[in-house]
């Protein structure tokens, strides 16, 4: 059984500014792929220049990006004037949905001096959720959110309960469940031709090597085998995952005397490996954490000003002004995780963490369905309130709200406010 169904494409509709003409090549409409790497090819032209690069976007986040520049010199025939453009327009690059909704949706993107100009096309499809066979012992819990929103104090608090088992070392950021996560993504993809030492028999020469060298010569000549690779061995290793992942905070909770855990707690981001993991734990629970993302970016900034380094994506970003539209994508990100997870994720706002602690936790303890005694409580507030003064950046939590009208300058405000006007009233703020 191939692991995508239902291959859709969805070409651009009416002609953009900038480019005259594209199309994908493959997958063909009606189609399916072996495994959950699609590999796209296509060509984009062009109006005015040449397009530069070919992106595909997912959720939020740009999951494969290759330049155009392959020959097409049919196409450089049949659009005559534009031929200087048409003669290089091919692309091609594999895109991997591990991570995505087993129902993706992925855009492509033409791509001109770094910055998207035009959607090109959507491919859609169904992918084979994982299958590990595997009951865990424990359950996941994950805070998902993004920087500078009181995870390290929400995980201090979970840590705390008896039957929550997390690594109690500040600031509480050892990701075990992404490392295994990660080496499932890394083990059962293709291996990279562009990373190739040699032949591919030869990918032992580099250790940081991985993927199925082997897959593409097994293809035609094995299918069985080559089947097994693309779906039933990513079925093992998503159980050996889960095995390592019992293990490790089964070894953790031995240490901390937690006899009878229910679940494992670790900080993640909207990405690709909370996506995974949902999937691998069908059963298991996920806490939004957000906060008035304007305190949030003064946060961040005034935790790097004190750090006297770039932290929290600043170091990629050429301006204040572009980093914090960078910081709204991931504003954004969680307000599309909340969208999908629906009633089966749990929202909790920094500010109601900070003024009334006691009312904040006690729907989070009943929505995990553990002990919601006033003991399991009082402990939970008392470790959220423990003092790092080497992670804040104000004088107390409650110096922490609203500190945007205060500590930005006005038109830092004003870009604050034009940057997540969209976002704030999602979760109940005012902008």
């Amino acid at each position: 059984m191939p692991a995508i169904t239902g291959i859709a494409i969805a070409p651009m509709g009416k002609q953009v500014t900038h480019v005259l003409a594209s199309k994908v090549e493959s997958p063909a409409a009606g189609g399916t792929s072996p495994g959950p790497v699609i590999d796209v090819q296509g060509w984009c032209i062009g109006k005015g220049r040449a397009i530069d690069a070919v992106q595909a976007v997912a959720d939020g986040r740009i999951l494969a990006q290759a330049p155009v520049n392959l020959p097409t010199p049919v196409l450089a025939e049949r659009f005559g004037a534009a031929g200087d453009f048409a003669a290089n327009a091919g692309y091609a690059f594999q895109v991997d949905t591990l991570g995505l909704e087993p129902n993706f949706d992925i855009r492509l993107r033409a791509v001109v001096n770094g910055a998207p100009i035009a959607r090109i096309a959507a491919i859609k499809g169904a992918r084979r959720p994982l299958a590990p066979g595997y009951d865990p012992r424990l359950q996941s819990l994950l805070l998902t959110s993004i920087g500078r929103t009181g995870t390290t104090m929400l995980m201090r608090m979970l840590a705390a309960h008896p039957e929550i088992v997390a690594y109690r070392s500040h600031p509480y950021e050892t990701r075990a469940a992404k490392y295994w996560v990660h080496l499932l993504k890394t083990l059962g993809r293709p291996a990279d031709p562009a990373k190739r030492i040699g032949s591919p028999n030869e990918f032992h020469l580099d250790t940081v090597a991985a993927g199925l060298p082997m897959l593409a010569a097994a293809a035609a000549d094995y299918p069985a085998a080559a089947d097994w690779a693309r779906t039933g061995y990513l079925d093992d290793i998503a159980r050996f995952s889960m095995q390592s992942i019992d293990t490790w905070y089964g070894r953790i909770a031995e240490t901390q005397r937690q006899d009878a855990p229910r679940y494992w707690a670790e900080k993640t981001f909207p990405d690709e490996y909370a996506g995974l993991l949902r999937e691998m734990y069908p059963a298991g629970k996920e806490l939004i954490l957000v906060r008035d993302f304007r305190d949030m970016w003064t946060s961040m900034k005034a935790y790097n000003e004190r750090k006297g380094y770039g932290d929290f994506g600043r170091e990629r970003a050429g301006s204040d002004e572009q980093w914090l539209f960078d910081v709204r994508a991931g504003a954004i990100q969680l307000v599309e995780a909340t969208r999908k997870r629906g009633g089966s994720a749990r929202v909790v706002r920094y500010e109601d963490l900070v003024t009334d602690p006691a009312a904040a936790l006690a729907p989070v303890v009943g929505y995990l369905g553990l002990d919601a005694s006033q003991a399991a409580i009082d402990a939970m507030i008392a470790a959220g309130q423990t003092d790092i003064a080497t992670h804040r950046t104000s004088e107390s939590p409650a110096a922490s709200i609203g500190r945007w009208r205060s500590d930005l300058t006005e038109p830092e405000q004003a870009l604050a406010n034009a940057a997540f006007e969209e976002v704030l009233a999602n979760f109940g703020y005012t902008a």
